[in-house]
């Protein structure tokens, strides 16, 4: 009887052992696999978050943010929106104000086709938030500055991630770009072919819809690119 008893308590506890075992592999593998299992906030300034890859997105294969959906405030901000013309201008602002990036009628026809495609994920944004009971955003030039130049960064630089290793975290472009805010965010996507193939997507995530809804958000400025389909989302409050 008392052989019998041993045994069965040792069967139990190597069951229980590989159980455990088990439960710690799969919570590794969904830690892995979550895209939105943790968020970027005002503690995590200065905290480079982890990379994402960085292949170029082939048409057709759509690829979402594989950190995180960025968000976080400014503990410094005066709440004050600021213009980036006169003397805090940054050389990117120059550039763009020139016009040294859009010369040639093909150019103008590409940024038309760009401009469209962002007044529409505009619209869509805002229409998922009107069906929520919150107020459109506002499109705003200096943040659709920085998030045009994201997008860019990363076609150019050929990564996919919240970081950028030219101008560092959202934040850090925000400060560069002379924006000033309360409250920021960020969603980033890659492949997608239109805005309403982005916008889905963002609003059927988890973390990147909590952006879109965020209440305290009142601007927003949108990035694309068309090497690569890189498709850019900030949000600040003021």
């Amino acid at each position: 009887m008392k052989r019998t008893l041993y045994l069965l308590i040792t069967i139990l506890t190597m069951l229980l052992i590989l159980a455990a075992c088990n439960t710690e592999e799969g919570a590794r593998e969904d830690q892995q696999n979550n895209m939105n299992q943790v968020s970027f906030g005002p503690e995590d300034q200065g905290i480079q978050p982890h990379q994402g890859g960085s292949e170029k997105m082939a048409p057709g294969q759509n690829r979402f943010d594989a950190n995180i959906p960025f968000e976080g405030l400014n503990p410094n901000g005066t709440g004050n929106y600021t213009n980036n013309e006169g003397l805090n201008a940054s050389p990117e602002s120059d550039r763009y104000a020139n016009g040294d990036d859009h010369m040639g009628s093909n150019n103008e026809r590409i940024d038309q086709a760009d401009g469209a495609f962002k007044d529409q994920v505009l619209r869509l944004t805002n229409d998922a938030r009107e069906k929520n009971g919150l107020k459109p955003l506002k499109m705003s030039t200096d943040v659709t500055e920085v998030a045009q130049t994201k997008a860019e960064d990363m076609s150019e630089n050929n990564y996919f991630s919240h970081t950028s290793p030219t101008y560092g975290s959202p934040f850090d472009m925000l400060k560069e770009f002379g924006v000033d805010y309360r409250t920021a965010a960020e969603n980033i996507a890659a492949g997608q072919q239109t805005p309403d193939q982005v916008v889905d997507g963002w609003l059927n995530s988890q973390g990147h819809r909590k952006n879109i809804m965020n209440k305290n958000v009142t601007h927003i400025g949108v990035g694309f690119a068309q090497d690569g389909q890189y498709w850019t989302q900030i949000f600040i409050g003021k």
